[in-house]
């Protein structure tokens, strides 16, 4: 039970942040669209989750809030330009965001560059992966 909390669970909320952000931004590139090509991706973030997070937390201590999350933004930019660099089977291009329909207004869409793409896809895999902590709660 332990090994599932400590090892499983960060792979499987990264995995899901990462093909979230894929399906919202459509950033990231993938050699070919196995499980293995997006593996190593998967096993950077959940590490980073694992291990930086807790040491964000005591860093962070009086204020978990908006220091923490964009601490955490800005880590996860970094990690995923490392990737991009040691992995040769994940590139990071420029993106498109979709604008939602909200109350029937139209927002443009919006072209991304790289930088800005990695960005985004950081805020949506951070969100993605903290909601799921929230929604498995601490036991």
């Amino acid at each position: 039970m332990i090994a599932m909390r400590i090892f499983l669970r960060p792979l499987v909320y990264s995995s899901l942040a990462v093909y979230t952000a894929q399906y919202l931004l459509g950033g990231f590139s993938f050699i070919n669209s196995s499980f293995f090509s997006i593996f190593p991706i998967v096993v950077g973030l959940a590490l980073l989750y694992t291990f930086v997070r807790p040491i964000l937390h005591l860093i962070s201590l009086p204020d978990g809030g908006i220091s923490f999350t964009a601490l955490t933004i800005v880590l996860t930019v970094v990690i995923l330009q490392v990737l991009a660099f040691f992995v040769p089977t994940f590139d990071i291009q420029a993106g498109v965001l979709n604008a939602p329909r909200f109350l029937l207004e139209f927002l443009p869409t919006s072209h991304l560059s790289v930088f800005w793409t990695l960005v985004v896809s950081s805020v949506v895999i951070s969100t993605v992966y903290n909601f799921f902590l929230w929604l498995a709660g601490k036991k």
